[in-house]
């Protein structure tokens, strides 16, 4: 577990039972990292909406935390082509694709479609998709902390899009 007392925008959520903390990042993405009370992960993997992102955004309160995070390396690669078919994107993985403005040729279509997401969280910070947090300091009169030391979600979120960037479930590897 890595461990920084720092200023960080907290909420707590008293409907979902979670705690969520933000890890701000350049421009307007930020990390939410939240922690569901004790059995309540269940109810938490279905309810992060865009609407519930955004309420937690209006409700954040700066506190001076003691925060502990494991560290975390994740990554995937996920086959995307059924899902851009299930969307109406057919043409390009055919015969019928016309993808000369690329290559010049008619005779172009594309074969796979590959999604790839990398994310880890150490001492230097957090990073994903070639993102770095910015984590502030200000001088503050009390603290609390906060372990992340069961299952719990992080949610990368751009304000300005208000557009979900990544999300992914973070449990006990060695647990089944």
């Amino acid at each position: 577990m890595m461990q920084r007392e720092s200023d960080y925008n907290i909420y707590y959520d008293q409907d979902l039972s979670c705690e969520v903390v933000e890890l701000p990042y350049k421009g307007t993405a930020q990390a939410l990292f939240i922690l569901p009370d004790d059995g309540k992960m269940k109810q938490m993997e279905t309810a992060p909406s865009k609407e519930t992102v955004c309420n937690w955004l209006s409700k954040f309160e700066n506190r001076r935390v003691h925060l502990h995070l494991p560290r975390i390396s994740i990554s995937g690669s996920y086959d995307v082509k059924e899902l851009f078919m299930e969307m109406g994107i057919i043409d390009v993985f055919s015969s019928n694709a016309d993808l000369s403005g690329i290559s010049g040729s008619c005779t172009l279509q594309v074969s796979q479609a590959i999604h790839k997401a990398l994310l880890e969280v150490d001492e230097t910070g957090t990073e994903a998709a070639g993102a770095t947090a910015i984590i502030l300091t200000k001088v503050s009169l009390s603290s609390i902390t906060i372990k992340f030391n069961r299952p719990f979600i992080v949610l990368i979120f751009d304000k300005a899009t208000s557009t979900t960037l990544f999300m992914g479930k973070i449990v006990d590897p060695t647990t089944k």
